[in-house]
């Protein structure tokens, strides 16, 4: 089984490097379409792959300056509107885990069981950011049921991932054409739900080629949304799953994959097996 679905992966990564238009991706694409192969010994094989652009990048609040900031006002929105409210102490805690220092009130809690003390690194792996302080129930919370906005919020881990950038790497931008709309309204802000609503019913028909006609029609967005938007992505999740019949016999590998913003190229950069 695992074979089988290493194999998928590497076929799925493959369809992404022949993409034609890398600077556009969208649920059009034939990398987006889910596959299933079936075969007549009995393994069944499904695979799915997805942009990093439509998750928000917990990595992304490592940067500096100005895009720090941004990147934290995006991630308490999406917080919020998840149901998590009061976020500003967790992403402090998390902003420490991912800076080279030991400066900062979540460096470390020697009380803590087990102890605990700040990576001062990249997230590499979602364990990662369930360790430190407040997101372990954080990444547990169901979505908040009571919500009377428009759009249905979903739960963090449909939104947010840890996608493993290299280091020095800009933030990861969102995609207009594959973010949630929980995704796209954090992003626009909070108060923008019919101009997300006008996206969304745009999107449904083609794909946004570019940036300009959106800054075009809304130019009071240009200075809230210049470098944290795109219609494109260059990391992207590979999941496959491979079952057969026999007692053991399901292999579910995660593959996350970088394909270069010129495309013709898609290499695997980490690999994550769930076997069951």
């Amino acid at each position: 089984c695992r074979i089988a679905a290493a194999e998928a992966v590497r076929r799925a990564a493959a369809l992404l490097a022949a993409d034609p238009d890398p600077g556009c991706d969208s649920a059009f694409d034939a990398w987006a379409t889910p596959h299933e192969s079936p075969s007549p010994s009995g393994l069944a094989v499904e695979c799915r792959t997805e942009d990093a652009g439509r998750f928000f990048s917990w990595n992304n609040l490592a940067s500096s300056g100005a895009m720090r900031e941004k990147s934290a006002e995006l991630a308490a929105d999406l917080m919020t509107f998840c149901g998590i409210y009061s976020p500003d102490a967790k992403i402090a805690a998390l902003a420490d885990a991912l800076d080279g220092d030991d400066d900062g009130a979540w460096e470390g809690d020697p009380h803590a069981d087990p102890p605990y003390r700040a990576q001062n690194r990249l997230l590499r792996a979602p364990g990662e950011l369930a360790a430190i302080p407040g997101w372990s129930a954080v990444l547990r919370a169901p979505p908040d049921a009571t919500s009377r906005r428009r759009f249905s919020a979903g739960t963090l881990a449909e939104n947010a991932a840890v996608v493993p950038v290299d280091d020095g790497e800009e933030p990861l931008r969102v995609n207009v054409n594959t973010a949630s709309a929980e995704l796209l309204l954090a992003t626009a802000g909070l108060a923008r739900e019919r101009a997300v609503e006008t996206l969304l019913a745009y999107r449904a028909n083609k794909p946004i080629a570019s940036l300009a006609a959106i800054f075009a029609a809304r130019p009071d967005w240009t200075a809230q949304l210049d470098g944290t938007i795109s219609t494109a992505s260059s990391w992207f999740r590979i999941r496959a799953e491979a079952e057969t019949d026999e007692e053991g016999g399901r292999a579910v590998a995660v593959a996350w994959v970088r394909r270069d913003d010129a495309g013709g190229a898609a290499a695997i950069r980490q690999w994550i097996w769930q076997d069951e």
